[in-house]
């Protein structure tokens, strides 16, 4: 399996989101719009799962208008999709392992959640290569 360096990607990104802020305190506008995308996609996979069309289809259409004003590359939307749903689902069991007191599982769940959203902004930024991605994610 390809290897990222999570280091090296974590200060790439916070560089490129520093150098286009104002005030670099303040979460960028793609930040938080991307934490607003990931709510969106578990409201689809609920929707899918329970069975309510009219709420999945307004909220798809809805999540694929946003995810534009955020990649610099349409033909991305599947895999970026993908890696926020992982993302949130990962942070939601290590939600879940902390309140059942399963805190190293938490911790490697919420690792593992930030690894997923860094390679999210990775491949948006051009800092790697969408093969690369794939792989660690087959």
């Amino acid at each position: 399996m390809a290897k990222i360096d999570k280091k090296s990607l974590k200060q790439q990104i916070e560089f490129a989101d520093n150098a286009k802020k104002a005030n670099v305190l303040d979460l960028s506008a793609d930040q938080d719009l991307s934490i607003a995308l990931m709510n969106l996609l578990m409201l689809e996979r609920y929707a899918t799962e329970f069975g309510y069309a009219d709420i999945f289809s307004n909220v798809f259409d809805l999540r694929q208008k946003l995810i534009m004003q955020i990649l610099k590359d349409s033909s991305n939307v599947d895999i970026a999709a993908r890696l926020l749903t992982a993302a949130v689902i990962k942070m939601s069991n290590a939600i879940k392992l902390m309140d059942d007191g399963e805190n190293d599982a938490a911790y490697a769940e919420f690792d593992m959640s930030y690894e997923l959203y860094s390679m999210f902004w990775g491949i948006n930024m051009g800092l790697i290569e969408l093969d690369v991605v794939k792989k660690c994610l087959d």
